[in-house]
């Protein structure tokens, strides 16, 4: 499983909506435009990406949309303001 945090800056609302839709499922929102998702390999992470590519295109948007891999010691060092652990996610997903 490969862990990843995605911000972006966009400005159109109908593609930005369109896009948190698309990150929904794969992880879920940290904040309006911060997401925490989770991909189960490369392949994934490639059709993640066409699939953003193609909403660009479709809305004539570039907008400003970053990966940041979260490695497993980053992620194990990771807390809430409370002192929660963070990416709570599931040690498996089914397809």
């Amino acid at each position: 499983m490969q862990y990843y945090l995605v911000c972006f800056d966009i400005e159109n609302d109908r593609y930005r909506n369109r896009l948190g839709k698309r990150l929904l499922q794969h992880g879920h929102r940290v904040q309006r435009s911060v997401f925490e998702i989770a991909l189960t390999n490369d392949q994934a992470m490639l059709q993640l990406r066409q699939s953003i590519t193609n909403l660009q295109q479709q809305y004539e948007e570039t907008g400003n949309v970053r990966f940041y891999r979260l490695l497993k010691p980053c992620r194990d060092a990771s807390f809430t303001i409370d002192g929660e652990p963070v990416l709570d996610f599931p040690a498996s997903i089914v397809v």
